[in-house]
Order: C-alpha cells, then sequence, then structure tokens
C-alpha cells in the first residue's frame, strides 16, 4: 500500500522496519515463487512463509538496528490465537474456483514461518539451509508442491525433519504440551491439540523442543524432540519449574503444574529472556481459553506481570488485552475495567513519561502511544486524555509533524468526542499530503462512538465520493467492533446491503459478515440467513459464514464460562 512505501521524515521507527520487512519480503518472492513456483494455491504458504522467513533474515542482516523480531513475534502470537480456534484449518488445504483465496493468509505467513524457523533451530541453520538450497536448484525454473520440500529437506536430520513439518502444515491447529511431575525427577511430556473452549482433542505431530529449568540454584536448558503421544524425561535434583519453550522458538502451547507455574511467574523477571517473558503473557491466554486457568486468575497475574520494566513485554501485553476486552468486557464492565487499566498503566506511564524523550528506544517509542491510548480511550484517565486532546490540537494547529504518536491520538480522542471533529477529520481527508496522514485520519473515523457522530460517519461512507473501498472497508470494520452500538449497525448494514455491494468488491464483501458478529450468538442466526441468501451470494461466503458462526460460538462460550470470575475479580478491585 502507498502508506507503507511513501514514507516521510518523520516516520517511526515501527513504520520504517515495516518497509524495510516488506521490501525484503518481496525481494524473496524471486526465489520462492518466481524461481520455483507453486503448482495450485494449495502450496501457497511455498510462497509465502519462505519469502517472510527468508525476508526476515535478510532485513536483520543489512538493517540491524530496526529489527522486526519481536513485533514479528507479537504478531505470531495473533496468529496462535486464532489457531487455536476449532474452526481453524491447515496452512495447507484445498481451494476450488469459488473459494476465497485469502483465506488463512496470514496462517501461510506466520504460522508457517514460524515452523521454518522451529524446525530450522531443531537440526541446525546449516542443515535445513542445504536442504533449501537443494529444493532451489533441483526445481528452479519450474513448479513444485510440498512433497519436493521435504523430500530434499530431509537429509542430514536427526530425526524425521520432513514428517516433522509436514505435521504442521498439513493438519490443523496448534499443540498443546502439558508436563506432568510423575515424582523422584520424572516428568511427563505429554502432546494433545489445544481448542479454545476447553476441549483438547487427540492429535500428534513431531514437535521438537528445548525447554529450560531451575533446579537449587542452577537454571539449565535441554533439548527433546516428541513423536509419541508422550515422552518421559528424567531431571536430576530438586525441580523448581519448567519453562518447555525455551526462547519461545517452538510453534506450541504449554501447560505446567500450578505451583511451577507460580514459581516460574515469580522468577521470570530475574531468569527468562525478554522473547520467554513474552511467551509467557501469551500462553497465560492460551491456558484461560482452555480451562487451565481462571478469569480471576488470569487478570491477577497479566496485572503482576505489567510490573516488567522492559518496553517489549509490556508491548506484547498490550496486544493480550484486546482478546481480554472483546471476549469478556461488556458495555456494563467498562468502569471497573476501566478502574483495572489505571492501575496496570498508571505506573508505566509515570516511569516511561507522556512526551518523547531524545534517549528513547524504538521499542518506547512504540509502547508510549499505546499506553495513552488503553489509559486515553478505555481506561478513562484524565491525565492520558489530557495528553492525547493537547496531541491532536497541536497537530490539527500544524504545530507538530505525523507521528506514531499523533496516529494513536487521532484514534484515541474520536471516541469521547463528537461532531466537530468528526467534521475536521473529514476535511482532513481531502487535504491530506501524504498517504500516511490520510490513513491516519481514515482509521480514526471507525473510531467515533458517540451515537450521532456514528449515524454521520455512516452517512460519510455512504456518499462514496471522498473514500476509497478500501477505506470504506477499514471505517466500517471499526465502527462494527463497537458492541453497545451493534445492533443499530447491523440494521444498518442490512438496509444499506445493495450500496454497499455497488462500491465494495466480491473480496471486501465476503468479510463483511464476520466483523458484524461479535462474542455472543444472539445475532448469528440473523447474519447468516441475512448474508447466505442466493441473491447475496459472493465467492467463499458459505466457508466465511460457517467458520465465523464456530468461532463466535466458541467465543460466547468462552465468555459465559468464565464471565462471573471475571466480574468478580474487577468488581473486588
Amino acid at each position: 500500500s502507498d502508506f507503507f512505501l511513501l514514507l516521510d521524515e518523520n516516520a517511526s521507527a515501527s513504520e520504517r522496519s515495516t518497509l524495510i520487512k516488506i521490501t525484503a519480503h518481496e525481494l524473496a518472492h524471486q526465489w520462492f515463487g518466481n524461481l520455483v513456483t507453486m503448482q495450485w494455491w494449495n502450496d501457497l504458504w511455498l510462497n509465502e512463509s519462505f519469502a517472510d522467513w527468508m525476508g526476515d533474515k535478510t532485513a536483520e542482516a543489512v538493517y540491524p538496528d530496526f529489527s522486526g523480531e519481536l513485533p514479528e513475534l507479537r504478531t505470531q502470537f495473533r496468529v496462535m490465537i486464532g489457531d487455536g480456534e476449532a474452526s481453524t484449518k491447515p496452512i495447507r488445504h484445498d481451494f476450488s474456483a469459488t473459494d476465497n483465496f485469502q483465506d488463512g493468509i496470514f496462517l501461510s505467513y506466520y504460522k508457517g514461518k514460524a515452523v521454518l524457523g522451529m524446525f530450522e533451530e531443531a537440526v541446525g541453520a546449516e542443515i535445513f539451509r542445504d536442504g533449501v538450497i537443494r529444493y532451489l536448484r533441483k526445481y528452479s525454473r519450474q513448479n513444485a508442491q510440498a512433497a519436493d520440500l521435504w523430500a530434499e529437506i530431509n537429509a542430514g536430520a536427526e530425526f524425521d525433519l520432513a514428517g516433522g513439518i509436514a505435521g504442521f502444515i498439513d493438519q490443523p491447529g496448534i499443540p498443546l504440551v502439558t508436563v506432568t511431575d510423575l515424582g523422584d525427577g520424572r516428568f511427563e511430556f505429554t502432546q494433545s491439540r489445544i481448542v479454545t473452549g476447553g476441549a483438547e482433542i487427540d492429535q500428534e505431530w513431531i514437535i521438537p523442543l528445548s525447554y529450560r529449568y531451575s533446579a537449587g540454584d542452577t537454571v539449565k536448558t535441554a533439548q527433546l524432540v516428541i513423536d509419541e503421544p508422550s515422552e518421559i524425561v528424567e531431571i536430576a535434583g530438586d525441580v523448581d519449574w519448567i519453562l518447555p519453550n525455551a526462547n519461545q522458538r517452538g510453534y506450541f502451547r504449554w501447560s505446567i503444574p500450578d505451583e511451577m507455574l507460580e514459581r516460574l511467574g515469580n522468577d521470570a523477571a530475574s531468569h527468562l529472556n525478554v522473547r520467554e517473558r513474552m511467551g509467557l503473557l501469551t500462553n497465560l491466554w492460551s491456558l484461560l481459553a482452555a480451562d487451565k486457568l481462571d478469569g480471576d486468575e488470569y487478570l491477577a497475574a497479566m496485572l503482576s506481570l505489567s510490573s516488567d520494566t522492559d518496553a517489549d513485554v509490556l508491548r506484547a501485553l498490550v496486544s493480550e488485552l484486546t482478546d481480554l476486552r472483546e471476549t469478556f468486557i461488556t458495555p456494563d464492565l467498562e468502569p471497573q475495567f476501566a478502574v483495572y487499566l489505571r492501575a496496570m498503566f498508571g505506573p508505566v506511564l509515570d516511569r516511561i513519561g507522556s512526551s518523547p524523550l531524545p534517549e528513547d528506544s524504538n521499542a518506547i517509542e512504540d509502547l508510549r502511544p499505546q499506553v495513552l491510548l488503553w489509559l486515553s480511550a478505555f481506561g478513562e484517565d484524565d491525565n492520558a486524555r489530557a495528553v492525547v486532546t493537547n496531541t491532536v490540537d497541536q497537530y490539527l494547529a500544524g504545530e507538530a509533524s505525523m507521528s506514531e504518536a499523533v496516529d494513536v491520538a487521532l484514534r484515541s480522542s474520536s471516541r469521547w468526542s463528537g461532531s466537530d471533529l468528526f467534521t475536521n477529520y473529514r476535511e482532513r481527508i481531502v487535504a491530506s499530503k501524504s498517504p500516511a496522514e490520510r490513513r491516519s485520519f481514515v482509521r480514526a473515523l471507525g473510531t467515533f462512538r458517540e451515537p450521532e457522530v456514528v449515524n454521520e460517519v455512516l452517512d460519510y461512507v455512504l456518499e462514496g465520493e471522498e473514500l476509497r473501498a478500501g477505506e470504506v472497508v477499514t471505517v466500517l470494520a471499526g465502527l462494527f467492533a463497537a458492541e453497545e452500538h451493534n445492533a443499530m449497525l447491523l440494521g444498518w448494514a442490512m438496509q444499506h446491503d445493495a450500496e454497499l455491494r455497488a462500491s465494495l468488491s466480491d473480496g471486501q464483501m465476503v468479510g463483511m459478515p464476520g466483523r458484524l458478529m461479535l462474542c455472543s450468538t444472539d445475532t448469528l442466526d440473523a447474519i447468516v440467513d441475512f448474508y447466505s441468501a442466493p441473491e447475496r451470494f459472493v465467492g467463499g461466503i458459505e466457508g466465511e459464514l460457517a467458520e465465523e458462526a464456530a468461532e463466535k460460538t466458541a467465543c460466547a462460550a468462552f465468555r459465559q464460562r468464565e464471565q462471573a470470575s471475571v466480574r468478580e475479580y474487577l468488581n473486588m478491585n
């Protein structure tokens, strides 16, 4: 998109890192996609996973100061949450001519890349690289499929590398590695498939893992390959805790005994590196989703971990809050959730400050706007709102340049503002001097929440004169995320369906019903009935409706299961 490519001199470190990553990814397609081309769309991952894997290596080598490793890890965590749904598909799956070819695209990028990295780590970079080179040379200027890669990449490995990668590519879902203390220093590592809602499905992978453990005064690391339903290991000495995913290189979730998890949490700041602490955060959500942790325990653990002083860890914590809010924070719980957020992020903002400093690291530069967003938009914090409002006022008056802080402030202040600010934003879209500035104002339109302003934004969307089709989708996606307005927005979308179809592509309309569904079953039948009608058919809609309905049904059950625990915690704190 133009806003990624046409950066100005005020672009943030995050934006510059994104441009570097995109450029490296597209250059990698000269080998993974052009030199060797997939036979059919079921091997899209052969193009995208490998291009992202190779592109990241190139970007890291050429521009180490703009490393995208930890932001990429956060994105992987988001993909892992989706891969925990019962409705998820394998990376490699069959496509028909009427399917939505964008379906599961981010699995191809991020799960595929993570799996490649996991097995590269297990066998060693040189052995793995040699297999990839053999594949590229053998199928140069030809078409290839997954089996061709497996055959070349397996040579030199000490275990079934090809079968291991194939298991993650051809099977849906994500493994759960459960550690059980058998006594006398013996521990059982058991694998199953974890599914949001609490179910565990008998499903097997070949899982290479590196685990870290604390025994007495020492912390050690060991390797294990799980290629059976369970494996037993013996560890000498009294074991305080085991971290099954050392350095967060494995694409799996893990569970350890409760008392061990508590000791690991206590030692996290002193014994775990940044990647591992980020992994601990996201793994807590998976334990909650799998009914291995209660809602109040999760909230307490997240609040405790917010005392971490590393900006990348805190940025990962911010990312995890999105699912928490969308799953459990119904409109009536918003005041209590605001108190929780102020307790979580108030001390963080005091520590890092509300204004940029010359000595800020890239991670701090990325973290500060997000803390201000959560404190102002959802934490109802007066000080944060004053900072955000002042940032917007300065920018609109021409006294500040576009930046990540301005972008976030535009999207934050709109949540409590009225028609005057909407009118200003609308005018600035037309007058924007750069793609980045236009994108910021377009995104901000979708975050207005005052009912009368929401109606004004909807009217503006239908005018179809100033917004491009993709921008219409962006604005509507933001508006549709507001649970308090869902009934009104659903009625509006159905009433104006013909007008939307006239301005949006079939591919854009496929995603419309999913954006209108929330973590509830109340309106599912109405949405499915409306968008599955023959006169509204677009390619891929049946699969999209089925997947979204299954996902939202599971989310609703998840909400119902933990809502009382979450509510009790928030009301008591």
